[in-house]
């Protein structure tokens, strides 16, 4: 029951900051877009998230990869040590990423954010939805809705949806992200 009422509450408190964002001005040149992702914690979908990501025609420094854990689930050579851990040290009590924390991540004012995490997941939802990004995508459930701007359902798996997400966004115009 406690279990239950703390989980209504952060989503109150994550709903209320994703509508209450402050949007910034975007890149205007695609290729130099500044991408927030949050990872899956799980290697064989990180595998397949980081295909996506690694298409993305951004300089490197525009991409700011976060994993909502104690450790990264994978992360190509590339990114070694370039994954911004949120350990459960920099959660609050009610599972969302401490104000400062999310203010760091945020502070990369990134164009577009983009919440792998599979199934959802509040404190992705916060870090996406209520960023300053303007455009936000993420896996389709029902408690996602109010956070993100498109949401995809994984039918097969999850790579089958990163590459529909892929095809997505390469046929928005204008184009929000270059792909390679």
């Amino acid at each position: 029951m406690f279990e239950q009422i703390k989980e209504r509450q952060a989503l109150r408190k994550a709903s209320r900051a994703a509508n209450t964002r402050a949007i910034v001005g975007t890149t205007h040149d695609v290729h130099q877009a500044r991408v927030l992702v949050v990872m899956p914690d799980d290697e064989t979908r990180a595998r397949a998230a980081w295909r996506l990501i690694l298409d993305v025609d951004t300089p490197r420094r525009n991409l700011l990869p976060v994993a909502l854990d104690d450790r990264i689930a994978y992360a190509p050579d590339a990114f070694a040590g370039h994954v911004r851990l949120v350990t459960s040290k920099e959660l609050d009590w009610w599972g969302l990423p401490k104000k400062d924390v999310a203010q760091e991540i945020w502070g990369h004012s990134p164009d577009v954010a983009i919440d792998f995490s599979h199934p959802f997941n509040i404190a992705a939802a916060y870090l996406c939805g209520a960023s300053p990004a303007h455009f936000r995508i993420a896996l389709h459930s029902e408690e996602a809705e109010p956070f993100y701007d498109f949401l995809l359902s994984p039918q097969h798996d999850l790579g089958t949806a990163y590459d529909a997400a892929k095809a997505y966004l390469e046929a928005i115009d204008p184009p929000v992200l270059a792909f390679k």
